[in-house]
C-alpha cells in the first residue's frame, strides 16, 4: 500500500484495472470474447495497450484517475444500455463454462487442436453440477468448499469479456467433480448389475477417494 501510494498517488490496497476492463467490455462495439474484441478490431480503439491515443490519456491523468473515469464511463453504458449489458453477461456466463476461444462452441467440437479438450469439458462441467448435489448429502463441507469457489470466482469474469485463462482455475474442481460422479455411478451399477461391471474390476467409489483424500472434511 505505502508503495502504491507513493508511485500511484493515492492509497489503493489492491492494484486493479477494473475500471479499463469494464469500458473494454461494455461499449457500444464490444462483443463477449477477448479475441473477438481483437479481430474485430474494438479493443484497438479503446485500450491503452493498443492504442496511442489511450496510453497518452493514461499518462497524462496517471493509472488511478484513469482507471476511475473508466469505471464511470462503463456505469454510464451500463445503465443506459441495460438490455446489450444482460445479453453480453448472459453470453459470458455461457463461455465461462464451456467456450472456446473462437466464439462458437459448436465448432470447437469439431476442429482439431483442443477439441478432445472442449469436449471433456462439455461433458465434466455438467456431471460436476450434479456430482454437487450428491456430494452435500455425503460429505457437505467439501460440498460447500468446492461449490463456492465454483460459483464465486467467476462471478468478475461474467462482467469482462470472456477468456479461455479466466477459467483454468476452475477446472480442477470440474474434473474432480466428475470424477466423483462417475465413481458413484460405477458402484451403483456393480451394485444392481456385478456381471457388467465385472470387466471393470472392483470399483471404487468416488467417495472413497474423498475420505482418502481429504478426511478432513468429515
Amino acid at each position: 500500500m505505502i508503495r502504491n501510494r507513493l508511485v500511484l498517488g493515492s492509497w489503493v490496497p489492491l492494484r486493479s484495472n477494473l475500471g479499463l476492463e469494464l469500458a473494454v467490455s461494455n461499449n457500444d462495439c464490444a462483443k463477449p470474447g477477448l479475441m473477438q474484441n481483437l479481430e474485430s478490431g474494438c479493443s484497438t480503439t479503446l485500450h491503452p495497450y493498443l492504442n496511442r491515443r489511450e496510453a497518452f490519456q493514461l499518462r497524462q491523468m496517471g493509472e488511478v484517475a484513469y482507471n476511475r473515469m473508466k469505471m464511470k464511463e462503463a456505469f454510464r453504458w451500463i445503465r443506459s444500455h441495460p438490455s446489450a449489458f444482460l445479453k453480453l453477461t448472459a453470453q459470458r456466463i455461457f463461455d465461462f463454462w464451456f467456450l472456446h476461444r473462437s466464439g462458437e462452441f459448436w465448432r470447437t467440437l469439431v476442429e482439431p487442436g483442443f477439441r478432445l479438450h472442449q469436449l471433456v469439458l462439455a461433458v465434466a462441467t455438467p456431471m460436476s453440477l450434479f456430482a454437487l448435489v450428491l456430494l452435500w448429502r455425503e460429505k457437505r463441507l467439501a460440498a460447500l468448499i468446492m461449490g463456492a469457489w465454483l460459483f464465486l470466482f467467476p462471478l468478475v469474469y461474467y462482467i469482462v469479456q470472456s477468456s479461455d485463462r479466466y477459467r483454468m482455475p476452475t477446472l480442477w474442481v470440474r474434473y474432480l467433480l466428475a470424477g466423483y460422479l462417475a465413481g458413484q455411478l460405477l458402484q451403483w451399477l456393480n451394485s444392481h448389475w456385478p456381471r457388467a461391471t465385472s470387466a471393470l474390476g472392483s470399483s471404487r467409489s468416488g467417495s472413497e477417494s474423498f475420505e482418502s483424500a481429504g478426511s478432513w472434511t468429515t
